[in-house]
């Protein structure tokens, strides 16, 4: 179903994802995302946060690494603008969200390990 890659965080974003699209949650999706054309740049947030925790995935990791380099590393990409200023404000927002979300997903993976040795 999900090409057996990160298939425990695809299945949640499912999951989590229909659940906010249901009539129920209708005043919830309205206050995260007051604008509809928002909506893209909200689930590729979402989505980017969540597919972070995936620690095992290399291709994921280089991907990643290599998002944090053109947001912030001087070199290669010196001298690049982005046509919108607005994107290369989102891209590091991006990164750093994706960064919080993996440092949280190993902590809680070490924490985890240690409780089942005691």
């Amino acid at each position: 179903m999900y090409s057996d890659r990160s298939v425990a965080e695809q299945n949640s974003l499912d999951l989590s994802w229909n659940m906010l699209m249901m009539p129920h949650y209708r005043q919830l999706r309205d206050y995260l995302v007051p604008r509809k054309e928002e909506m893209t740049r909200f689930r590729q947030l979402v989505v980017n946060s969540v597919m972070a925790t995936d620690i095992c995935d290399v291709d994921l990791k280089n991907l990643r690494n290599s998002r944090w380099d053109k947001a912030f590393k001087k070199g290669d990409h010196v001298g690049h603008v982005d046509a919108n200023p607005k994107d290369e404000v989102n891209r590091k927002a991006t990164i750093i969200i994706e960064r919080k979300s993996l440092n949280r997903s190993e902590i809680t993976n070490i924490v985890t390990a240690f409780a089942n040795l005691t």
